[in-house]
């Protein structure tokens, strides 16, 4: 946008009006029947503090401003404090441009944007209700944005046993010290669960793990005759030393209450398993000794 100082003397009898006259306070503009010529003008009524008189004039061209929005060459003579969108019908174009000017304390022109009022997701184009805690991503339709967890961590849960255990039970029993309770902040949550397992074994006999949820197994082998179902297993070798067995997987318990999870072991091929210890548990430091199994619950957002 140009300024052009000029006296109310200058002015050509055919610029704005035949009459000189004309009372301070009101805009005149000369323009043709298609839109605004270049060199009209708006008559400005007041001495302001840059020192302009009454009858100085703000020169308008047409090609910076146009009937259809401010052009791009435009854009950099514009003061901060102005918000410019140079839209098409169905969605914004390419270019357009949010300028600011904070007067917040300690923050810069331009920074941030002040938002006063009370949120209001509507104004922001972002869909459904939100609460703490909550990010905004992508909705299904791949065109707009709604509140939800996003995918991240919620909660983590998690027990270390230091002591021993032994059975010699044949069919699963709770393993002493590894039972952990979640409460999923969502239905449809996941639960990671994570399990490190020292256990040895009479001979060559093998330790069997099942995951329980809530008083039911999950997470264990297809059905086939009478054979035993279990998550994982590890076997013992000839002298009874301890061996590692790991759990690593996700579950889906579709429920907003607290959710026991339990570790549960049986014994195959006869005699004692054994957990964080060898079988002979001799006190000798050329031994196995003791070991430490652990247990984890990862609660992830869907």
């Amino acid at each position: 946008m140009t300024l052009q100082l000029i006296g109310t003397d200058a002015l050509a009898d055919n610029a704005v009006s035949t009459d000189k006259s004309q009372p301070f306070g009101n805009i005149i503009l000369n323009s043709s029947a298609a839109g605004t010529d270049v060199g009209d003008r708006i008559l400005l009524d007041r001495t302001n503090a840059n020192g302009q008189d009454a009858g100085d004039a703000i020169n308008v061209e047409k090609e910076i401003l146009d009937i259809e929005g401010i052009n791009v060459a435009s854009r950099k003579q514009l003061k901060l404090g102005a918000v410019i969108l140079e839209s098409g019908t169905t969605d914004t174009v390419d270019g357009d441009v949010l300028l600011l000017d904070s007067t917040a304390s300690g923050v810069d022109e331009g920074e941030m944007i002040l938002y006063n009022e009370t949120f209001n997701p509507a104004t922001f184009n972002i869909g459904g209700t939100f609460s703490a805690g909550q990010a905004i991503k992508i909705d299904s339709s791949g065109l707009g944005f709604e509140f939800g967890s996003a995918g991240k961590v919620l909660q983590v849960v998690s027990v270390t046993k230091t002591d021993t255990f032994t059975s010699t039970s044949t069919s699963h029993v709770d393993i002493t010290n590894l039972s952990l309770s979640i409460t999923p902040s969502s239905t449809s949550s996941k639960i990671q669960i994570i399990a490190m397992l020292s256990c040895g074994a009479t001979n060559t006999a093998s330790c069997h793990f099942l995951i329980d949820r809530g008083g039911s197994p999950i997470i264990r082998g297809d059905e086939a005759g009478s054979r035993p179902r279990s998550t994982t297993s590890v076997q013992s070798n000839a002298s009874g030393q301890p061996m590692s067995a790991t759990i690593n997987t996700i579950d889906s318990p579709a429920t907003t209450s607290s959710t026991t999870y339990k570790i549960q072991m049986r014994n195959s091929g006869g005699g004692t398993s054994a957990i964080n210890r060898c079988i002979t548990d001799n006190d000798s430091s050329t031994e196995a000794g003791r070991q430490a199994s652990t247990f984890t619950l990862i609660e992830i957002g869907a």
